[in-house]
């Protein structure tokens, strides 16, 4: 059985507690992934989307609750979070942290 060959790409980002003042990831090539923090990103990391990478609004469930990465004890730094699928719609990502800004590493399959 032959493995389907997928593009990867690795990406760094500032992540920051303030959406404005961190960096983007391009997701247009990707179809998932994950993320890891350098240090711990604090006890909420919530998701902001865009399709021109420079408005961006926060990703919410069906019901309109936040959608957010990880639990009050998961997202610590050198732990791998998984992204949501609902995410990859979109164009550009961004993370908002409550800790102090905080570098992601995001690991994305196309």
């Amino acid at each position: 059985m032959a493995l389907i060959e997928r593009r990867d790409s690795v990406q760094t980002a500032l992540c920051s507690d303030d959406k404005d003042d961190g960096t983007s990831v391009d997701l247009r090539n990707a179809s998932s992934g994950i993320v890891m923090f350098t240090s711990d990103p604090g006890d909420a990391i919530d998701i902001f989307v865009s399709h021109d990478d420079s408005d961006f609004n926060q990703l919410v469930t069906a019901t309109g609750d936040a959608l957010q990465l990880g639990s009050a004890t998961a997202p610590v730094a050198n732990t791998a979070i998984p992204l949501p699928d609902e995410l990859f719609a979109a164009h550009f990502l961004k993370l908002e942290v409550s800790g102090a800004d905080v570098t992601g590493i995001f690991m994305l399959k196309g």
